[in-house]
């Protein structure tokens, strides 16, 4: 029981850094020169603080923790991703990369490391009965 906590725990941590990590990358928006529109600088922070770091909240939640902590991360990759592509030909293509699809990313790998929890918790209950 108590390696299974300290699995559980990994993973959470594990999820939290790839989240927090595109949290910050979607403020890059906010820095340099400004974008081709006010929406370029603002979306990509508003997306992050709607979908990333609820998903961050709800992870720490454990009765929403099945459904908000792996839904959110993935709407909020599947909007960053259509804004990001939205602006890759009239905004810098840098600022793009960094402010809407490595946080896309991040989400992703984070909704993924805690849905591989879960199949691996669900597998160790089967063996167990």
């Amino acid at each position: 029981m108590a390696q299974a906590l300290l699995r559980h725990r990994f993973v959470q941590e594990e999820a939290t850094g790839l989240l927090a990590i595109g949290f910050i990358a979607t403020l890059a928006s906010l820095l340099g020169r400004p974008g081709p529109d006010l929406l370029f600088n603002l979306a990509a922070p508003v997306l992050g603080i709607l979908f990333l770091v609820d998903a961050l909240m709800g992870m720490w939640v454990d009765d929403y923790r099945a459904t908000v902590s792996y839904a959110l991360p993935w709407a909020g990759a599947v909007m960053l991703t259509v804004l990001g592509g939205a602006y890759v030909r009239s905004a810098d293509s840098m600022r793009v990369v960094i402010a809407y699809f490595f946080p896309a990313l991040c989400a992703v790998g984070a909704a993924l490391v805690l849905k591989r929890a879960q199949i691996e918790e669900r597998r160790a209950r089967a063996l167990r009965f």
